[in-house]
């Protein structure tokens, strides 16, 4: 095979690999929605069941109740806490940009947080800056190291932790689950973290 060749075929597998993955995003994106929709009434379990089958909160996460694992509480020192809670948002997902942008509008009514943003810096950075600016925002590597050691796979995502043990895990559907949640967290704002907040400067 010519050079041509070798090179056409490595551009036609890395695309087929960036499709899946974008695939696979948007199934689970498409089964917060139907389940969010299944609670609100607007969809039946019958309509949602091919969805439902495959796509649970039980499955995804960290078990409440259970300790957090040394390497992720030294990746992340909040996790140790005597209460904190942590929200895990994904760059190229449009409810986690969403979700940012709603809560730099109600940073006055909750206390300072943790946010995980995982995938490039610049799509990163940007939702970085639509977040509160009492939030700590760490990007990537530490966002996705410590997304897989808490079993998380869905953005956005939330859990509350307590003495370094997992109390709440919740899909976020809408900004009243990411304020019950932070609310929960009574303790002095967080210094700025490892992606600058636009707010932070």
């Amino acid at each position: 095979m010519t050079t041509f060749e070798v090179a056409t075929l490595l551009l036609v597998a890395l695309w087929l690999a960036v499709l899946s993955v974008l695939s696979l995003l948007l199934v689970r994106q498409v089964g917060i929605l139907t389940a969010r929709q299944v609670q609100l009434g607007i969809v039946s379990e019958q309509e949602s069941h091919l969805v439902k089958d495959s796509f649970s909160v039980a499955d995804d996460g960290p078990t409440e109740g259970s300790m957090v694992s040394e390497t992720a509480m030294v990746l992340l020192p909040e996790l140790a806490m005597s209460n904190s809670t942590v929200l895990f948002f994904s760059s190229s997902c449009v409810p986690c940009r969403e979700l940012a942008s709603k809560l730099g509008h109600h940073q006055k009514e909750i206390a300072g947080s943790v946010a995980l943003v995982s995938g490039p810096d610049e799509l990163a950075q940007a939702i970085a800056n639509l977040l509160p600016k009492n939030f700590r925002v760490v990007g990537d590597p530490v966002a996705t190291k410590v997304a897989g050691l808490l079993n998380i796979h869905s953005a956005p995502f939330g859990v509350y932790v307590e003495n370094g043990y997992i109390v709440q895990k919740t899909y976020i559907y809408e900004l009243s689950d990411a304020l019950r949640m932070l609310r929960a967290s009574k303790r002095q704002p967080l210094e700025a973290g490892v992606i600058a907040n636009s707010a932070h400067m």
